[in-house]
């Protein structure tokens, strides 16, 4: 079953179409989700949102909007095409497999553990450099 048909429900019980794809949302919250680099964070605050933000992120889509440095392109619904990550202080496995339409990202400077990009083949940017966790 293909999520990008998905509907959200609102505070007065309707539905609406989602504004982002929901396999760049899923992919966004499994990152966000994770320790930052700093004791105590998750890599959600080192990005701008707060802890009730992520409250309710299932249902909604405002948190998205929050999030610094990400570019998404104009179709309907959005896909990520953009990630300007750098000097974040974000740690953890990034896997960007589900971001179908990503060209660019920038996760410099950060502690990541591991990137998985899949079948993604359309990055025309990638900075990785230097990643200190990274395995032998």
């Amino acid at each position: 079953m293909s999520r990008k048909n998905t509907k959200i429900e609102t505070a007065k019980n309707s539905t609406v179409s989602p504004i982002y794809h929901e396999d760049d949302k899923e992919g966004l919250r499994k990152f966000l989700k994770q320790p930052s680099m700093r004791y105590g964070d998750i890599n959600a605050e080192r990005l701008g949102l707060c802890h009730s933000d992520t409250t309710d992120w299932q249902n909604g889509e405002d948190w998205v909007a929050k999030i610094t440095d990400l570019t998404w392109n104009n179709k309907s619904p959005k896909r990520l095409i953009k990630i300007d990550w750098s000097e974040k202080n974000l740690e953890g496995i990034l896997d960007a497999s589900q971001w179908k339409e990503l060209t660019y990202l920038d996760c410099s400077q950060n502690l990541l553990t591991s990137i998985e990009v899949g079948a993604n083949m359309k990055f025309t940017e990638l900075f990785l450099e230097p990643m200190c966790k990274l395995p032998e």
